[in-house]
């Protein structure tokens, strides 16, 4: 796992008022993030054109949207690797549909949920070259949306296998989904990098790394070269003296759903 990276909370779990509570410290809090689902096309999905359908081809257009909701640097762009996230990789990674009048039959089952996934870290002396960046405005602004597409491969699918048409879990005429965010979905590291800065401006020309820290790898460089950036913080302590984690970007991950319905 790289080194320094940040891991993923919910809002939900920030006790307002307090800056340390369930073993995690907030004392050095940088941002809160929210996700959601800012829309989708289309609401209905023809049920006579999904059975004919390329498994490749687009069934749904997702856009996400991804804003701050709090910052210590209220004026500041941040800058975060969106790789192995909704915004990078398979949409089922991050989303599912449940059934409006049973949970118990969904769509988008992904067989890696719950699994602890670690990356091979890239060896470039500049992350850009090889992973995916994008910047997130500054608090007052409306974020960044991204749109993702959903293929009909992926949507007629559970536990990564596809749904036969003769089944029960296959969507009906008439029946309506909820598609949302799973929260929670896999446990792996949020990002692999983050700080603050404008990949269009003050980054632009600079070169993304990480390295171990000095004080873990003594024989290692004791500065990250002239003209690269560190993750933000990765050479400070993960906790603090009492054992509690040190969180310093925080993810609100918005479950909200939207409906889509199937039709002939």
């Amino acid at each position: 796992m790289v080194y320094g990276v940040e891991k993923a909370f919910h809002a939900r779990d920030w006790i307002p008022d307090r800056d340390i509570a369930n073993d995690e410290n907030r004392t050095k809090l940088q941002s809160v993030l929210r996700w959601s689902i800012a829309s989708i096309t289309p609401s209905e999905i023809s049920l006579s054109t999904a059975s004919a359908a390329d498994p490749n081809a687009t069934a749904l257009s997702v856009s996400i949207n991804v804003r701050q909701t709090w910052s210590a640097e209220p004026s500041r762009p941040l800058t975060l690797c969106t790789a192995h996230t909704i915004l990078c990789g398979r949409p089922s990674i991050r989303l599912y549909m449940t059934s409006v009048t049973d949970n118990s039959r969904f769509l988008l089952g992904d067989p890696l949920t719950g699994i602890n996934m670690r990356y091979i870290e890239p060896i470039s002396d500049n992350w850009k070259t090889e992973l995916p960046f994008i910047t997130i405005p500054p608090l007052e602004s409306e974020g960044i949306t991204i749109a993702r597409e959903i293929t009909y491969g992926d949507l007629f699918a559970k536990w990564g296998k596809p749904i036969p048409k003769e089944t029960n879990s296959y969507p009906k005429v008439g029946e309506e989904f909820e598609l949302r965010f799973a929260e929670g979905g896999r446990k792996e590291s949020f990002t692999d990098w983050w700080n603050w800065g404008d990949l269009e401006g003050d980054l632009k020309e600079v070169k993304l790394i990480d390295m171990p820290n000095p004080k873990v790898n003594p024989r290692g460089p004791k500065a990250p070269p002239e003209g690269s950036l560190l993750p933000f913080a990765s050479w400070e302590d993960e906790a603090d003296d009492e054992g509690n984690w040190m969180v310093r970007l925080q993810v609100h991950i918005d479950t909200t759903p939207v409906v889509v319905r199937f039709v002939e």
